[in-house]
């Protein structure tokens, strides 16, 4: 059939939300009945004809094709009450009448057979207001009525459970569908339609595929709903009539799959060429079966009752494994799909065409995720053949015969890495890529080390001010290391001046802080005493001022200049102290002096011992980065400062002061040199920054950074 335009919108309003015809025998319950069923005249069914093709555009040419399902025959009128959907009437096509007629002079007998090919009563179309659905019966005569959507056999189960088709499981759409527009659905290498439904809002050709979310289409009716249901029931109790006519598609009309043999009892819906594959497959095992029992035959006869009982027994025990043996075809069938499209993406049109046994070997079977196996016996193909013949039908890959024919897949062609169902196994490789690549630098970085300035309010602050001890000692601090200790955090020590401004021991409920004015804090004598008295070195004849009030800002800057300071060097990630003392943190001295008229230069550098380095290791890796020697000083030369204790200075050949700051800092952009880039390691020591101390003597020219 082919539409002069097929009708794009049927509604003036959305298609209802709610499933018309469900699986659970609910949608046509009661409806049975033959008081229900109201035979429609002969004026009913000529309108109903004439309707129908003008509905459709199809023109006159091909109006005939309908003549015999409208006109000669009876049909019925069945109305049908669906809660969330409402009025819908369905019209059913009764068995057709055979009738025998003789040609005069001759014995053989003409068997009279119309257009109508099923012997029961099945649904032709359904109207729901202005619109006219058709049946998957009717649709299996003519397949091409509606634009059609192709999706995969994997797909087919879930629509058939009942539920919609979502944008990620089309392979393709037809451009001319729009929002509300019907189609049928229809799996790869299968062209009869098996489900009918209406395209969603904003759902093009555009954004279906892998990688897209969202449904795009509400099924209206699919094989295995109540209506399938009916017609199997039906079937049933009039005993099974045979001799029902045979469909192009493989199978008869009066059998449970419309005339397809890819329709498997309600639940799945094949590819016309795996169906086939697997009867050969079938047919195959039988034949090796009855030659195996024949061979056998005499051996077969001499089993001991005693192994008959046993295997008896082990056959009763796997009957529990039932439901199992199911999950795990579902789950073979899913693992073998991702395995392949892994696969594709691994092989370069050069080395196309390709033996089967090469790609299974060298591509399928490196391709499986880690700690898995592929058995095709527990999956539904069973075959290696028979799945790359099932995707082939979905032009993603291109096979050949061999070249006897016997084999029909013998060699893998072409693969189109452009399709649609590679995009995930795309996004997967790069993200897997991307983090293979954050590991390893994440693997190969060294931890790097951070100084924090600490704060120790000193005991006559706390005395004054009757401050909690617990929060001075830092009791509940995050960090293990500093519990008790009395090392405060910058909020931590800020938090404490904020709870005494806010509510003051003394009273336990009055408050320094101006209620018209948040940032005014008034100054009680504790307090002056504590930020504002003079120490005794400042202290002089003329009596000292106290101010009544001032700000929050400039008070917690005054807070702060009491404190007591102290560091605490912290290694990241994971936020562990590694030392934690009072004063200043220690530093790394890097000096450079000239020697021979300002022409050499030696860069001299002390205090790795604090940062845990090994100065005879560090000076080993500088001479082979750096390409200089390297000499280790356990005294310190006339006229420098002595060295502390266990401590050396190490002296270096050249003025290197860019160049150590980079590697010490793990910062590659601190110097050019090679020696001290990313891939020589330049992140092996990172020491925090702020703890390196450069000091150039006179006549020491500062070096460029490139």
């Amino acid at each position: 059939i082919i539409c002069k335009e097929p009708p794009s919108k049927f509604f003036t309003h959305p298609f209802p939300k709610e499933k018309m015809f469900h699986k659970d025998n609910t949608s046509l319950s009661g409806s049975n009945k033959k008081n229900k069923d109201a035979p429609l005249r002969k004026s009913d069914k000529r309108r109903l004809h004439q309707d129908f093709l003008s509905f459709y555009n199809i023109p006159e040419s091909q109006s005939s094709l309908f003549q015999d399902i409208f006109q000669n025959g009876s049909i019925l009128s069945r109305k049908l009450k669906i809660p969330g959907v409402g009025i819908v009437f369905s019209y059913l096509r009764t068995p057709s009448e055979e009738s025998n007629t003789k040609v005069e002079g001759d014995i053989k007998e003409v068997e009279k057979m119309t257009s109508w090919p099923y012997q029961t009563t099945r649904p032709i179309l359904f109207t729901l207001e202005k619109a006219m659905i058709p049946s998957i019966p009717l649709l299996s005569l003519f397949p091409t009525l509606l634009p059609t959507i192709t999706v995969p056999s994997a797909v087919s189960k879930y629509l058939c459970r009942g539920a919609d088709l979502m944008k990620s499981g089309i392979l393709s759409f037809p451009s001319s569908s729009s929002a509300n527009s019907l189609v049928s659905i229809c799996v790869a290498d299968n062209p009869q339609p098996f489900a009918i439904g209406h395209v969603t809002p904003g759902t093009s050709s555009e954004n279906v595929g892998v990688g897209t979310k969202g449904v795009a289409v509400k099924i209206v009716s699919c094989y295995g709903d109540d209506w399938w249901r009916q017609g199997k029931l039906a079937r049933e109790e009039s005993g099974g009539k045979e001799g029902g006519r045979g469909s192009m598609f493989g199978g008869n009309y009066e059998d449970d799959g419309y005339g397809n043999i890819g329709f498997v009892e309600g639940k799945v819906v094949l590819g016309l060429q795996r169906v086939q594959q697997e009867e050969i497959t079938k047919q195959e095992d039988q034949w090796g079966e009855e030659e195996h029992d024949v061979k056998d035959g005499v051996d077969a006869i001499n089993i001991s009752s005693e192994e008959t009982k046993s295997s008896s027994e082990a056959n009763n025990g796997n009957n529990n494994k039932v439901d199992e043996d199911e999950e795990d075809e579902v789950d073979m069938d899913d693992l073998l799909l991702l395995s392949f499209h892994r696969s594709l993406l691994t092989i370069t049109p050069s080395s196309l065409p390709m033996p089967i046994s090469t790609y299974y070997s060298k591509h399928l079977l490196p391709s499986r995720p880690p700690d898995t196996t592929l058995d095709f016996k527990q999956s539904s193909y069973k075959k290696l053949g028979v799945f790359l013949l099932e995707q082939a039908g979905t032009e993603i890959i291109k096979v050949k015969p061999s070249q006897d024919g016997k084999d029909k897949v013998a060699f893998l062609s072409s693969v189109n890495k452009n399709h649609m169902a590679l995009r995930d196994a795309k996004k997967q490789r790069r993200t897997e890529e991307g983090s293979d690549e954050k590991s390893s630098s994440s693997s190969s970085k060294k931890k790097k080390m951070a100084i924090v300035t600490l704060y120790i309010i000193p005991p006559h602050i706390v005395n004054l001010l009757q401050l909690d001890k617990d929060a001075v000692k830092a009791t509940h601090a995050k960090s293990e290391a500093r519990r008790g200790t009395g090392f405060l955090t910058l909020p931590e020590c800020r938090d404490i001046l904020n709870d005494y401004v806010t509510v003051t021991p003394s009273t336990s409920s009055s408050s320094l802080i101006d209620e018209y004015d948040p940032e005014c804090v008034f100054l009680n004598g504790p307090l002056c005493d504590a930020l504002y008295k003079p120490s005794k070195k400042q202290s002089s004849s003329t009596p000292t001022s106290y101010p009544e009030s001032t700000t929050r800002k400039d008070l917690m800057e005054l807070w702060i200049d009491k404190m007591e300071t102290g560091y605490a060097i912290v290694q990241m990630p994971g936020n562990v102290i590694v030392d934690m003392k009072r004063g200043k943190p220690p530093m790394v001295k890097i000096e450079v002096e000239c020697r021979q008229n300002k022409k050499k230069f030696v860069t001299r550098v002390r205090g790795l011992e604090e940062y845990n380095i090994n100065p005879a290791n560090f000076a080993n890796d500088i001479s082979k980065r750096l390409a200089c020697s390297s000499t280790i000083e356990n005294e310190a030369a006339p006229g420098r400062a002595n060295l502390k204790k266990n401590h050396v200075e190490i002296q270096f050949q050249g003025h290197l002061v860019e160049e150590i700051q980079a590697l010490l800092l793990g910062n590659e952009k601190l110097s050019s040199h090679g020696g001290v880039s990313k891939k020589g390691g330049c992140e092996q020591y990172c020491l925090p920054k702020g703890c390196i101390d450069v000091t150039l003597r006179k006549g020491v020219p500062a070096k460029r950074k490139k």
